[in-house]
């Protein structure tokens, strides 16, 4: 069901952006909220490196020249925006990346791979409903 809605929150939010726009909007907002996960990484803990683990965790920060390769890799998607969308953007998958993070800690202790897929998929859908908001306002 949570696959559903995405997609049709997805679906919805690009059909209401000028269609010149989709190509570039997709791209940026594909790459953006791919960085947010590699922040959750680096800024939190595995949840399950105990004993019990049946698995070794998905995603760990390996260096910080690997963590701006990241930003600057997605970061640079944001040229295709104007600085408005860009700034604004950016902003709220901020917002959605603190509650996130402070929910999931508190809830889990960490991440988990889940977790992880979960925080793209958010970023990606706010990122296009801000673009949407900002069109529309």
């Amino acid at each position: 069901i949570g696959l559903l809605l995405i997609l049709g929150i997805k679906f919805l939010a690009l059909t209401q952006i000028e269609i010149a726009r989709i190509p570039f909007i997709i791209i940026a907002g594909h790459a953006v909220s791919r960085l947010f996960p590699v922040l959750l990484i680096y800024t939190s803990q595995y949840a399950r490196l105990d004993a019990s683990s049946k698995t070794k965790p998905i995603g760990k920060a390996d260096s910080v020249s690997s963590l701006i390769f990241a930003l600057t890799l997605g970061g640079t998607t944001l040229f295709l925006l104007s600085w408005l969308e860009a700034i604004i953007g950016i902003t709220v998958l901020i917002v959605v990346f603190l509650f996130f993070r402070k929910y999931i800690i508190r809830k889990l202790g960490g991440y988990t791979g889940d977790v992880l897929g979960a925080l793209q998929q958010l970023c990606e859908v706010f990122f296009y409903l801000s673009i949407v908001g900002i069109q529309n306002f």
